[in-house]
C-alpha cells in the first residue's frame, strides 16, 4: 500500500487484517518520489502514526534501462529510480529497509537482483 506524506486521511483497518505499506514524499510512483518510511497496521491499535524516518542515499550508475528500488518489511517496495542520460541517479533508502532491488527493463523477462540496504553505491547492469 502506498500512502503519500501529504495525505492525512485515516486508514480503517479491521482486526485480523494486516496492511503493510510505504510512505512516499510525492504523488505515488512518479519520477522524483522517494520512500520515506515503512509501516504496518493490523487493527489492534486505534491509531498508528506514520512519519518520515532517517535513511541514506545510494548512488546509482548504469544504463537508463536499469532501475533500483528499496524493499521494506513484508516485501513492500518503494518507488523505482532509473539513471538519467548521464548514467547516474540517487536512491533514498529509509531506515528499516530490508534490501535494495535492481533490474533492467529492456528484456522480455525482467531480471532482478537483491543487494544489501547499507551499500553506498550500486553499479546497475
Amino acid at each position: 500500500m502506498i500512502v503519500r506524506n501529504d495525505d492525512r486521511r485515516p486508514l480503517l483497518v479491521p482486526p485480523g487484517v494486516v496492511l503493510a505499506g510505504v510512505l512516499v514524499d510525492g504523488h505515488g510512483f512518479g519520477d522524483g518520489d522517494h520512500a520515506i518510511a515503512w509501516f504496518r497496521a493490523d487493527g489492534t491499535q486505534p491509531v498508528v502514526r506514520v512519519a518520515p524516518v532517517g535513511g541514506h542515499w545510494v548512488a546509482l550508475s548504469g544504463p537508463p534501462t536499469s532501475w533500483a528500488q528499496a524493499i521494506g518489511p513484508d516485501g513492500v517496495h518503494g518507488p523505482w529510480v532509473q539513471p538519467g542520460a548521464d548514467g547516474r541517479a540517487q536512491l533514498w533508502v529509509p531506515d528499516g529497509t530490508m534490501s535494495v532491488r535492481s533490474g533492467r527493463n529492456n528484456k522480455t523477462e525482467i531480471e532482478t537482483t537483491d543487494h544489501s540496504p547499507v551499500v553506498d553505491h550500486l553499479e546497475l547492469r
